[in-house]
């Protein structure tokens, strides 16, 4: 019966606490920050460096906390010592996602948009990774380059041979 009325107060308590909450603005897509914002290529290299940096490395590092704090639940001596090497990592990991929050992309965004200026360390990293697409660019520009003069060469090969056994074959008649 205690249990019926535990459960009861914690049920009523929930139903009250999820009724003032206040409902968030949703946040964009990727697609939706793209369509939106990317006019150019340094917006939609911008949108991909928030996006990857929020997506891959803060939640890359968060996730070592929970898993280590599973470890402790079985093995509390190993647990443990995962959970003081992997709570600095979480702490990071949240800081990246604030870092790289909705909110300082879309001021990123407006501030690229009206002024055409970032912010050293953004600046940085979207030279680099121009710099990075040139280089891939270049290499598949040589690779295909390459691949139509195989495919000349082998054409001049099979015209040779066929043009061969057309002669072998008129001096044998």
């Amino acid at each position: 019966m205690k249990y019926f009325i535990l459960f009861s107060l914690v049920a009523l308590i929930s139903i009250n606490g999820f009724s003032r909450q206040k409902i968030k603005k949703q946040h964009l897509t990727y697609l939706e920050y793209i369509n939106e914002y990317g006019n150019d290529k340094t917006s939609i290299t911008i949108i991909n460096i928030f996006f990857q940096k929020r997506e891959y490395a803060g939640i890359g590092k968060m996730s070592f906390l929970p898993l280590s704090a599973s470890v402790t639940a079985v093995a509390p001596p190993i647990g443990i010592g995962l959970m003081a090497v992997s709570s600095p990592l979480f702490v990071s990991g949240i800081i990246t996602r604030n870092k790289y929050s909705h909110k300082n992309l879309l001021k990123a965004l407006n501030e690229y948009r009206s002024n055409k200026s970032l912010s050293k360390n953004l600046k940085k990293k979207v030279i680099r990774i121009h710099i990075i697409e040139e280089e891939i660019h270049q290499i598949e520009l040589r690779e295909a380059r390459l691949i139509s003069l195989k495919e000349i060469k082998n054409k001049h090969i099979t015209d040779e041979k066929n043009r061969k056994k057309d002669i072998l074959s008129h001096v044998s008649k």
